[in-house]
């Protein structure tokens, strides 16, 4: 499988997960700029969500993109994310611990 597409299965399974669990989820693909999801919550929680499928998160999550996730302007009090799928496994790393 060529690495646009597992990016975007992991993008849709991610998606999934979260309507499954409540939440509305809207792709970000056709906006530009950073983060792959955005996801609200009928609890007014607000996610911006940038999805990885890789052994090695953080080769294919640059400093720059962490950058560009942090300066991506949000409603008070949301969340930004970096979600890693392995497999069935989805790894959820809050901005408060990217390095």
């Amino acid at each position: 499988m060529n690495s646009s597409r597992k990016g975007n299965d992991a993008e849709r399974y991610v998606a999934k997960h979260l309507e499954e669990k409540g939440w509305v989820v809207a792709s970000r693909r056709h906006i530009g700029g950073a983060g792959d999801l955005l996801a609200v919550h009928p609890n007014g929680a607000c996610w911006l969500v940038e999805v990885k499928a890789r052994k090695s998160l953080y080769s294919g999550f640059t400093r720059a993109d962490r950058e560009a996730m942090k300066e991506t302007r949000l409603p008070k009090g949301a969340v930004r994310f970096v979600v890693n799928k392995r497999g069935r496994d989805l790894e959820w790393i809050s901005e408060l611990s990217w390095p």
